[in-house]
């Protein structure tokens, strides 16, 4: 919009109108000895003098506010709210201008019926602040985007007081893995300087590039060409050649007076396959021990370039001239912005992002600064006040905000927050490759492994297993869930088998910070199976048994478990005891041990649990879900819920056998058919096995008293009374069980024997 409009549509001058707001804008009186800030704090105490945490004044109406194209703030709020996809409530909804007491920029919301304010915003912790001008010039205020290009100055400045104030920011203070026994002697980067390859210490500071290729054709390192590329100025007389998004960073790394740069297809031998391997083992190493990595977020595709970076640039700025000497300007963190960025889609950007120990960060027309403990940027004057954080801009991103828990560790279950929050974020984003998904998330695993002194088992943490497990491939929108389908090369037991958005809702209700004690009382007393892997089929090995669990995380401090090794193996000897409450009901045994496959990719679980056999219902028409199915008992009640991986389709009459997973005698088979007659047809039985009791308490820190989350909270304080379970399929020509969804079931269901035939079944499981 016009930065500096002072005439309307109609040709007549500005004027502030006569709402709330606007008004108090009009009466505002500055005194150049006090920032615009501290004069408009005072007004607003002066009028609000028993407000503890909100200041709130109207602007009227939507139809209103469009009416007043007289008045400049009107046309500035009307801009925001056709902006904003979200919420903006019935078209009766009065608006106003909200100021937190504790930092005085300020956001437009409504009341919704309950009395809570609905906070309208394109981009999360999208504020509205002053323009920076002679007399505006404090932390708080937005400031101007040069459209000539970056400011480099402003840019080492940055690098040089993150370097002077923040002690966990320098790529030394992460030292060496002392398990990474496969790093890499040294690293293969481009000397600016000399315009050629050349082999660096890890101690070098060298600049990283994160970035996405697009259709953009990078220049490619092959073998015979090696020594062609270590030849002095070999680079420059090729660049012309290359993306100009390389040709950019090559020219911000001379700029920042830096000298060694590392972009992927010229650093890595392309046609070397040991060569990848290592490199790739080692991508996250080469992250997080860069000074610094340069985020090309602003552009599809490797040729986007750099905005600001040898040419100028169009600023993407919401700017609004109010009076003489006073203009407002909106502002959304960085975070908001590389969330709607095609470099936030692809899967190995998410550790490139999160392991960087500073980025700059190019995106919406400008550059934004971020470290371990800052986030600064060209539009905003928060590098005036270097010492100071506005915790609005790092409430964006949960994921960092975990990384800094378990990088401070002072809770015991922080490492799995930050693993689980990621790898949501992880299985919504594009891989091109199936086979890289462990690969694209090795660097988190591995510091989850070493900080939570966990094995590591298919990317889930061998530790809390029980919990890993339970987790949905389907988002509440059918629209995030297109697509999802097995990655053929991991176990339907691992994130790592699912091309899917997947959820850990379990683990949302556990307290990080108070739920320890709950956590592993639910490890040892809520679960009974004892976890056996086996690999290229070979004996199974116990690597999971929640009798030891408990001294499992209280393990000395100096045993360190190594993220690509497991717990001391023991051959798995599982008796035949049933756990309780099981003990006293009549069970069938599958009394032949299962055949291990030898040929199968990856690790197989094997474990003896409680087997039931179950239809499944699709929802209802009043059903809020489209993915949450009815699991219904042998009357065809509902008895608990499940949301399937894929869609069931098939009637029952195509999966009874299917369902049994071995071979049943007649009697069972003909009690069989008569239940599947009782029940439509169309819905279709599958067998379920039982993993473990169900504990439901919610997270009461996860929401404010008086919230609808809060309230709802407390209103199902209660422990479910039901069973973990996870649908599964028998694949005979593999003579292995795979998932295929995850539930919970009524624990009546089982021990008043409403199952179907034939009944519950303690039986030995090959989970692929």
């Amino acid at each position: 919009m016009d930065t500096l409009r002072q005439e309307n549509a109609n040709g007549d001058f500005d004027r502030l109108c006569d709402s709330q707001f606007c008004q108090f804008l009009a009466a505002l009186q500055f005194d150049p000895a006090l920032s615009a800030f501290d004069v408009m704090g005072q007004a607003l105490s002066r009028r609000f003098p028993h407000v503890m945490t909100f200041y709130e004044l109207e602007i009227g109406t939507l139809q209103t506010i469009a009416a007043r194209d007289h008045c400049p703030s009107c046309r500035f709020a009307l801009t925001i709210l056709e902006s904003c996809a979200g919420d903006r409530g019935p078209p009766d909804t009065t608006y106003f201008a909200s100021f937190p007491k504790t930092h005085l920029r300020f956001s437009l919301a409504h009341h919704k019926p309950n009395g809570r304010a609905h906070y309208l915003m394109s981009k999360f912790g999208e504020q509205i602040t002053f323009l920076a001008n002679d007399s505006v010039r404090v932390p708080e205020a937005g400031r101007l985007v040069d459209p000539k290009g970056v400011d480099y100055q402003r840019m080492r400045s940055w690098l040089a007081l993150c370097e002077q104030l923040h002690d966990v920011c320098p790529a030394t203070a992460t030292g060496k893995s002392p398990h990474r026994l496969n790093l890499l002697p040294h690293l293969r980067v481009v000397d600016v300087q000399e315009m050629c390859l050349t082999d660096i210490p890890w101690t070098e500071k060298y600049v990283a590039l994160s970035y996405v290729w697009g259709g953009a054709t990078p220049p490619r390192l092959l073998k015979h060409e090696l020594d062609m590329w270590k030849t002095p100025g070999s680079i420059r007389c090729r660049a012309d050649t290359f993306p100009r998004t390389i040709r950019d960073s090559l020219e911000v790394v001379t700029k920042l007076n830096l000298r060694y740069f590392w972009f992927d297809s010229l650093c890595l031998l392309q046609d070397d396959l040991e060569d990848l391997r290592k490199s790739i083992n080692n991508m996250d190493m080469i992250y997080e021990r860069a000074y610094v990595t340069i985020v090309a977020a602003n552009s599809p595709s490797a040729d986007g370039g750099l905005p600001g970076v040898g040419s100028s640039r169009t600023p993407n700025q919401m700017i609004q001239h109010i009076k003489p000497g006073i203009s407002l300007i909106n502002i959304a963190p960085l975070d908001a912005h590389l969330k709607t960025s095609v470099w936030s889609t692809r899967g190995w950007t998410l550790q490139e992002q999160h392991l960087s120990r500073r980025t700059m960060n190019f995106v919406n027309g400008q550059v934004y600064f971020r470290c371990r403990q800052r986030i600064w940027s060209e539009d905003l004057c928060r590098d005036l006040a270097p010492r100071s954080q506005n915790p609005i801009e790092w409430a964006t991103n949960y994921i960092a905000l975990a990384r800094e828990g378990m990088d401070e560790m002072e809770y015991l279950l922080q490492p799995y927050d930050f693993l689980f929050s990621a790898l949501e974020e992880f299985q919504k984003r594009n891989i091109t490759m199936d086979s890289d998904a462990l690969n694209a998330m090795a660097g988190f695993l591995q510091r989850v492994a070493e900080a939570g002194k966990t094995a590591m088992i298919e990317g889930l943490p061998v530790k809390l297993l029980p919990v890993a497990m339970i987790f949905r491939n389907r988002a509440d929108n059918p629209d995030l869930s297109p697509d999802v389908r097995r990655r053929s090369d991991f176990p339907s037991w691992s994130w790592a088998g699912w091309r899917a958005p997947s959820f850990w809702d379990y683990w949302k209700e556990i307290d990080v910070t108070e739920g320890e004690g709950e956590i592993l009382d639910w490890l040892t007393g809520a679960n009974w199976i004892t976890w056996s892997v086996s690999k290229d089929g070979g004996a199974p090995e116990v690597f999971h048994d929640p009798s030891t669990i408990r001294n499992q995380f209280f393990a000395d401090e100096g045993d360190r478990a190594k993220g690509d090794d497991m717990h001391r193996p023991a051959t798995a000897h599982v008796e035949r005891s049933i756990p309780p409450p099981f003990e006293q009901m009549p069970w069938a045994f599958r009394e032949q041990a299962p055949k291990i496959p030898p040929d199968m990719p990856y690790p197989l679980l094997i474990f003896r649990t409680v087997v039931i056999r179950m239809a499944v219902a699709p929802p209802g028409p009043d059903s809020d879900s489209y993915c949450l199915f009815s699991i219904l008992d042998n009357t065809g009640s509902s008895c608990g819920e499940v949301i399937p991986d894929f869609i069931p389709e098939s009637p029952n009459t195509d999966t009874n056998d299917r369902a049994t997973g071995a071979e049943g005698d007649a009697g069972a088979d003909a009690e069989a058919h008569t239940e599947a007659t009782r029940l439509p047809p169309e819905h279709p039985l599958f067998e379920f096995l039982l993993l473990s009791e169900r504990h439901h308490k919610p997270n009461l820190t996860a929401a404010a008293p008086g919230d609808d989350d809060y309230d709802d909270a407390v209103a199902n304080f209660v422990e479910k009374n039901t069973y973990w379970v996870m649908m599964v399929e028998f694949l005979p020509e593999k003579a292995v069980y795979e998932r295929r969804g995850i539930g919970h079931v009524l624990k009546t269901l089982v021990l008043e024997g409403k199952t179907l035939s034939p009944g519950p079944e303690w039986r030995e499981i090959v989970l692929a």
